[in-house]
């Protein structure tokens, strides 16, 4: 690099004489900070290399990003191939509001990012070239129209996408809500590894994911191949998060004190989120948006005390929904109801603590086709996935310790689809919960539809009685199994045809049980 310098403080023309003079890599030297008054231009395979000790760039740019990688012409079929960041430390001037990105990428076929760091800034922005993406119409996606396809993308195959980027290692300091680590678009073969976002998040979209964008589960996920692991985020609106993504794989991340959600698939199939830490989000610790197929939730862990609902405050921004600070599993199906196989979500052997003193904990349902909920430990955390538009649920070997009573009536775990299937769940009670509530609730409200009910148990160690409730149609020919549970009483509210077997089940002192009259299932939460 010392062969172009020519002097001054501004190192841009520096950078521009040894990308031009066709070197396949730029050592940079250590010591004084390399200053920058302009974007420098990158359109061709290069390796920036900082030193042993690290390399500093003082950015003092206008621009968005202090280097821009993208092909010589204006051709979205052109990419820029092998271009690689090391040790470059990178910060805009202190008392500067933090904005912009150490480096934008257009087009891009090869993109490793190592040990480097940036401050008040973002890291990396990918993207495909905008002659294409200004095409991309929001509104003109339907189940035989592909926004993506109608902008120029291939219907039957991802090669026109960025693809082989590597975030390793990196730190992201951007000193107030919210920036980045990476952003990535239209791209696969993405890792981002052991990197730290103070402010700052692992982002992607792949499209539309709302059924009339582009979301359509029939339609090619054009973010694939994704993984993000043991990164460690705080401070933006979620933590991993994206739209439109196929073959994601989120594991060990730290996520903290997020506005919006901790880990989130959004119009995504065949993707997988295990050993994650999600500490205290704004709406929802594990949540799946629009299309969800092959979705599975395994070995988390969340924890909530509400204290994020007052998280925007504290960052001086805008609300995120309702953030009540309550939430855990969740799915968000909305526009998806009439797309059969669109929603199928696992969660299993997952652990959700809610450590607040005047609520309990709650998961969201929406529609599914499938749901599996099995294994999972919850502690003053409700798991009620009552919505009557769904297909199948699973909810097997589940263990709920409650030993405080929130402030209103809860049902503790509860379910409604066609088919359903809950056994062998384990609800421990040491307090008594407010008048009305119910350990364990089914809605077969559906005119055919039906449930097993089987071995679970409610330990209420003597506080206010817990029923097991079934609620039926009136004109239901639903049918119910409900065998060798362990319960205060099991009730029926609104017997109507439907037909109720029920066998073997026994009270808290060992007596058989008879089916009476029960009250109404309440839904929680019902107040903000």
């Amino acid at each position: 690099m010392a062969d172009f310098l020519g002097g001054g403080d501004d190192w841009a023309a520096a950078f521009d004489a040894a990308i031009g003079s066709g070197a396949k890599a730029i050592a940079l030297p250590s010591g004084r900070p390399i200053r920058l008054h302009r974007q420098v231009a990158i359109a061709n395979s290069i390796a920036i290399l900082g030193a042993a000790s690290g390399s500093d760039i003082d950015w003092r740019g206008s621009e968005h990003s202090a280097f821009r990688i993208e092909p010589p012409r204006q051709d979205p079929d052109l990419f820029v191939s092998n271009v690689v960041f090391d040790r470059i430390a990178i910060s805009r001037p202190a008392g500067e509001a933090p904005d912009g990105f150490l480096i934008h990428a257009v087009n891009i076929r090869g993109l490793t990012v190592t040990r480097c760091k940036s401050v008040r800034m973002s890291l990396v922005h990918v993207e495909h070239m905008r002659q294409r993406m200004k095409l991309y119409d929001r509104r003109g996606g339907s189940i035989e129209r592909d926004p993506a396809v109608l902008a120029g993308f291939a219907a039957d195959h991802t090669d026109d996408l960025n693809e082989d980027i590597s975030i390793i290692g990196c730190a992201v300091d951007y000193t107030a809500y919210q920036g980045a680590i990476i952003r990535f678009d239209f791209a696969k073969r993405v890792a981002v590894y052991r990197c730290t976002g103070r402010f700052a998040k692992v982002s992607w979209w792949g499209g539309g994911a709302r059924a009339a964008e582009g979301g359509d589960i029939r339609h090619l996920r054009r973010v694939r191949d994704v993984y993000v692991a043991e990164c460690e985020m705080s401070g933006a609106n979620g933590g991993v998060y994206g739209n439109n993504g196929q073959n994601c794989v989120v594991a060990r991340n730290r996520v903290r004190d997020m506005l919006d959600v901790g880990v989130d698939f959004e119009g995504c199939r065949d993707c997988i989120a295990y050993g994650n830490d999600v500490r205290n989000v704004g709406n929802f610790a594990y949540v799946t948006f629009y299309a969800a197929k092959n979705i599975v939730f395994r070995d988390n862990y969340a924890e909530q005390d509400g204290s994020a609902s007052t998280l925007n405050l504290r960052y001086g921004t805008g609300k995120y929904g309702a953030m009540r600070g309550i939430y855990f599993a969740a799915l968000r199906s909305s526009g998806f109801t009439r797309a059969d196989g669109s929603v199928e979500v696992v969660f299993t052997r997952n652990r959700f603590i809610f450590s607040g003193k005047d609520r309990l904990g709650a998961c969201v349902p929406s529609y599914f086709t499938s749901l599996e909920f099995t294994d999972n430990e919850l502690i003053n955390v409700c798991c009620d996935w009552r919505y009557r538009a769904t297909k199948t649920i699973l909810i097997s070997g589940n263990r709920l310790l409650f030993d405080q009573p929130g402030n209103e009536a809860v049902t503790l775990m509860a379910a409604s689809a066609v088919e359903g299937t809950m056994t062998d769940n384990r609800i421990t009670v040491s307090t008594d919960l407010p008048a009305g509530s119910v350990a364990i609730g089914y809605d077969l409200t559906s005119r055919t539809g039906q449930c097993r009910i089987e071995g679970n148990r409610v330990d209420n160690r003597g506080h206010a009685p817990l029923p097991l409730t079934v609620q039926t149609g009136k004109a239901s020919l639903a049918k119910a199994q409900i065998t060798n549970n362990t319960v205060d009483a099991i009730g029926n509210d609104g017997v109507g045809q439907s037909l109720l077997r029920q066998s073997g089940n026994r009270g808290p002192n060992g007596r058989g049980l008879h089916m009476g009259q029960g009250a109404a299932m309440p839904r929680y939460p019902t107040k903000p």
